[in-house]
């Protein structure tokens, strides 16, 4: 079998869908190409792929057509045993964890990382995804076991990752490896924002996904508590690609959903608020965008974000699922123009300090001292 030159990077992930996980991996893989060979690997039926990828970067599909259950457990043993047929062409494999992480104590030769960007127990105890609680249960059981494998290494996100698992796994000594993730300026940016016209609405957006943890009810909820004037004074685009039919979506909503960064960033920029509502973020990245371009930002304290709020200077911030103060922050900066203007302007600055080319070389230094 022919072996890739001594960096090769493999990638492994879940699925390929829309989600901030899988867009700091694409980020990363795009960058690494410039001084690694990378692939990415997936299960087939894990959803349609969206990301762009730079020339040389290869992105594989493992296993049967479909999309049943029995058919993605198929294709994630399929996964892992095309990986151990192929150990030896990889020096490095980052795995983003969650169903895959306990499964890494299979992988032989190379240096395996995985790669914690949440709280992987706290994500799926909302049961959107695995629903059932015994199989949430085994999940848990299996996660905390893959966090003592002796193969595997740990990057983390954020500090507030990092503390989270050090507090599921009950250990005391995992290195604080950090890659955090950056913003691309050449697409979120403020550069070409347009000042809000006297008698014209404000825009907030809002990026909603359908899992309970991501708090889509609390913005609803913050929504009907709003004044009749202050809906009058505002346009909400919800952002989203998922089914939301679940949800009671007021009908004033306007509901896009995006394929590309690009897309985002003009609904970004051509808004002037933007809200978070997620119960925890492991960093928490596209509230760090809508700054970049220029959004004045209200999240929640979601944990992750601790890496570039900076409450009352950046953004404001309330406790998670609390509506009534995510009401009050709306209300506060659709009524005061000088207040959304200063936190524009810090976010700005703020999210300057976040790129790409500092998390490829975060990581890019875990690797070379191997």
């Amino acid at each position: 079998m022919t072996r890739n030159p001594p960096q090769s990077v493999l990638f492994l992930l879940p699925s390929v869908k829309i989600g901030g996980g899988n867009r700091v991996v694409f980020e990363l893989a795009n960058g690494l190409i410039e001084k690694y060979p990378v692939e990415i690997w997936h299960p087939r039926g894990s959803g349609e792929c969206y990301y762009k990828t730079a020339p040389g970067v290869q992105v594989r599909a493992i296993g049967l057509a479909g999309d049943d259950l029995v058919i993605r457990a198929v294709n994630i043993i399929l996964l892992f045993i095309l990986i151990n047929l192929s150990a030896n062409r990889f020096k490095h494999i980052i795995s983003t964890g969650q169903i895959l992480g306990p499964l890494l104590v299979f992988i032989p030769g190379a240096t395996v990382y995985n790669f914690i960007q949440a709280d992987d127990l706290l994500i799926f105890s909302d049961l959107a995804l695995l629903r059932n609680k015994f199989i949430y249960g085994i999940y848990k059981l299996l996660t905390r076991l893959s966090y003592r494998y002796p193969n595997v290494r740990f990057i983390f996100n954020s500090g507030y990752s990092h503390r989270r698992f050090l507090e599921n796994s009950g250990r005391s000594n995992a290195p604080r490896s950090l890659v955090r993730p950056g913003v691309d300026p050449d697409v979120f940016n403020n550069d070409r924002r347009q000042k809000k016209k006297d008698g014209k609405k404000l825009r907030l957006a809002y990026l909603a996904r359908f899992h309970p943890i991501k708090g889509l009810q609390t913005m609803i909820t913050a929504f009907a508590l709003l004044p009749e004037n202050t809906k009058q004074e505002l346009t909400v685009t919800l952002v989203s690609p998922d089914d939301l039919t679940a949800y009671d979506i007021p009908r004033e909503w306007q509901v896009e959903s995006p394929l590309n960064d690009t897309a985002l960033a003009t609904i970004l920029r051509s808004s002037d608020l933007f809200v978070s509502t997620s119960l925890s973020e492991g960093f928490g990245l596209p509230a760090l965008e809508a700054m970049a371009c220029g959004c004045a930002v209200i999240l929640s304290q979601n944990g992750g974000s601790t890496e570039y709020a900076r409450p009352g200077q950046n953004c404001l911030a309330y406790h998670p699922r609390d509506g009534r103060a995510l009401a009050r922050h709306i209300i506060r900066l659709v009524d005061d123009e000088k207040l959304r203007r200063q936190i524009s302007h810090q976010a700005v600055m703020t999210a300057g300090h976040f790129s790409w080319r500092r998390s490829l070389e975060e990581l890019s230094q875990m690797l070379d001292h191997e």
